[in-house]
């Protein structure tokens, strides 16, 4: 615990070998966060290098949660913005020869009885 605060302070004031560390303590395993999001191994490649720059560039960690389950969020967070920009969400998309026939319905009107009073 005591050398995960030293690396989140050497982060915090810009420290090259805190964020080496940083790298080397989390990529691995955040390659495969990424993968699992984009299915891309390339994909994943990009949002890992994206993710660590926007960590590095602002090191908002604020010690709510683990370092772990923070850097994890960063990379889902960057992996959605991925696949969003990207436009490869998962869409649901059906061409009209693939909907069923469906009757015309008689037309409402038709349907009601008249009222007797």
């Amino acid at each position: 615990m005591e050398n995960e605060i030293e690396l989140i302070k050497g982060c915090r004031a810009g420290s090259d070998s805190a964020r080496k560390q940083l790298y080397t303590l989390y990529s691995q395993r955040m390659l495969a966060v990424c993968f699992r999001y984009t299915g891309d191994m390339d994909a994943a490649h990009d949002v890992l290098h994206d993710a660590f720059i926007k960590i590095f560039t602002n090191f908002s960690f604020r010690g709510d949660s683990s370092l772990t389950t923070w850097i994890t969020r960063v990379m889902v967070t960057q992996s959605i913005d991925y696949l969003r920009r990207e436009k490869k969400m998962s869409r649901l998309v059906v061409h009209e020869e693939q909907l069923p026939e469906v009757p015309d319905l008689p037309d409402m009107r038709e349907r009601r009885s008249p009222k007797s009073n």
